[in-house]
């Protein structure tokens, strides 16, 4: 009997190690296994008003709601994560936590000139990974446009000035008052951004100057204001 053990053990190992290739052969290769290093993009916005022409990046004020999103890239493929724990920390304070929790949101606390601090962590199977980012918070503004800013208007055509708000917590210009100034003269309060001012009515010469403050009637502390002054020609 004593003779045969040898090979009865070196089968028995042959059959164990055919059995797990035949295993890994049928599974699918984790993220943090598959060769390159994880990469983590994280990346938010604020959920508020502005122009749609705007090609900048939607800054929060006070109070806005802040969109945080993760992916995760391997290969220069994005990986399915929707069974990875993620982590979220706000201002180096644990927010929430989840599997697969890719997306959350937060609102701004913060004044013009501070920033919230982001931070996600994946437990990837290859170890953990983790991302940051500076969400700066901003003022609310308002930019009045008109082809003669900064340039002479020419005395007798009518002038069409508009209010252009950026960052306000609303959906839609409709939450929004006007309040105009044009040549000393105050306009009643409205819902419309444009005015149009016609020179011919104007008497003097040289300088006139509009104004405009605008405000959320929802929430009067969201407000804005912009003042320029052009010239009229003789």
């Amino acid at each position: 009997m004593k003779k045969f053990l040898p090979v009865i053990v070196i089968a028995i190992a042959i059959v164990v190690a055919l059995a797990g290739n035949a295993y890994s052969a049928t599974q699918p290769p984790l993220p943090a296994q598959a060769g390159a290093p994880a990469q983590l993009i994280l990346t938010w916005s604020a959920n508020n008003f502005y122009p749609s022409d705007y090609e900048g990046k939607a800054l929060p004020a006070g109070g806005a709601t802040v969109n945080a999103s993760l992916e995760v890239a391997q290969g220069g493929k994005l990986q399915d994560v929707k069974n990875v724990p993620i982590t979220w920390y706000l201002d180096s304070e644990y927010f929430v936590r989840g599997a697969g929790l890719k997306h959350t949101t937060f609102t701004v606390t913060k004044r013009k000139g501070d920033a919230h601090s982001l931070r996600t962590v994946a437990n990837l199977p290859g170890g953990d990974s983790e991302a940051t980012a500076i969400v700066p918070v901003v003022n609310r503004e308002v930019v009045i446009e008109t082809p003669y800013r900064g340039v002479s208007a020419p005395h007798g055509k009518p002038l069409v000035f508009r209010a252009v708000p950026y960052f306000f917590n609303i959906a839609s210009l409709a939450e929004l008052t006007f309040s105009w100034t044009a040549g000393g003269d105050t306009q009643s309060a409205s819902g419309d951004n444009e005015l149009s001012v016609n020179l011919d009515n104007v008497q003097n010469r040289g300088t006139f100057p509009v104004s405009v403050g605008v405000r959320a009637f929802r929430s009067p502390l969201e407000s804005a204001s912009d003042a320029i002054t052009i010239t009229i020609n003789p």
